[in-house]
């Protein structure tokens, strides 16, 4: 994740850790536990992580293994997901500072990195990359979430893995296989939905969400 905040001090700016932890980072692989700093030398001092709803969980056993490798204590702080780059906007340009990572979804990487949201971290992962290992990342991964105008601005830490669930007695009872590309999908969803929409069937359902993201993975 990136630290957020142009205004914040160095003090707050060094314990980023590779600090892609929601959103902007921290990949999946565990980069907090990989960064070991072993001496507490941040005990006393706190952060405060902007994180999405959905990854909650997930944050507070970061912050849990953050404290534990550095003394620091994370407060995660969830809102909702289309929410999330609007609240970081106004922190930064209001002048409260308020966060000092963010969780941010990859699309909004060039915006961040635009309007100054979070850091330019480049260095400090040139700097730690023993720790990080950024070529550990996927290369499909790692730059549309990371990099804009040459920059890094985070880290990995959600990356996702689509599954095509289908049901197989309807499937059987129209001779249909299992799609294995999207135009084998449409046909399928096409033929099911000309069959069995008379009885409420539908050949395809998508997950429908009020965040731009939600609709757009699915």
């Amino acid at each position: 994740m990136s630290e957020n905040g142009t205004a914040r001090k160095v003090s707050r700016r060094t314990v980023l850790s590779g600090a892609a932890s929601a959103g902007l980072g921290l990949a999946a692989s565990g980069a907090f536990p990989r960064l070991s700093f072993g001496d507490n030398k941040f005990a006393g001092k706190s952060l405060n992580l902007l994180i999405i709803q959905p990854h909650v969980i997930a944050g507070r056993k970061l912050a849990a293994d953050f404290e534990a490798a550095t003394g620091a204590k994370i407060n995660v702080i969830a809102v909702p997901y289309d929410q999330l780059l609007a609240k970081a906007t106004l922190d930064v340009q209001s002048g409260a500072n308020q966060y000092d990572v963010i969780d941010y979804w990859f699309a909004n990487v060039g915006a961040i990195g635009r309007d100054e949201i979070t850091l330019d971290v480049t260095k400090w992962i040139e700097r730690d990359k023993a720790a990080i290992q950024p070529e550990d990342y996927l290369g499909s991964l790692y730059d549309p979430y990371t990099l804009y105008d040459g920059k890094r601005w985070g880290l990995p830490y959600d990356g996702d893995s689509h599954v095509l669930f289908f049901n197989k007695e309807i499937f059987d009872k129209h001779g249909l296989k299992a799609p294995t590309t999207w135009d084998e999908y449409l046909q399928t969803a096409k033929a099911i939905t000309e069959a069995e929409s008379k009885n409420g069937i539908y050949g395809a359902a998508v997950l429908g969400g009020n965040a731009p993201i939600i609709i757009g993975s699915t």
